[in-house]
């Protein structure tokens, strides 16, 4: 499927990952907690966020470490 509508592409990556939820047997209707304004309806893709990390060294291994560990140290992930 191709589309450049925002919504559209929104909405399908937010269906796979329910599909992939439910797949795991995950509860996709609780909460998963962490820093989540109460403002976001629960289950409202606005909370979704992706992780994309790059390099091929240590230091560099060395620095996703650390922000991993920091947004699982706030709940995040």
């Amino acid at each position: 499927m191709y589309t450049d509508e925002f919504e559209t592409v929104l909405r399908s990556e937010y269906d796979a990952i329910l599909a992939r939820r439910k797949a795991l047997g995950v509860d996709a209707s609780k909460d998963a907690g962490g820093g989540k304004p109460d403002s976001v309806a629960k289950g409202d893709p606005a909370w979704l966020f992706g992780v994309a990390l790059s390099g091929g060294g240590i230091r560099s291994a060395s620095f996703c470490l650390g922000a991993l560990q920091a947004l699982d140290q706030y709940k995040l992930i």
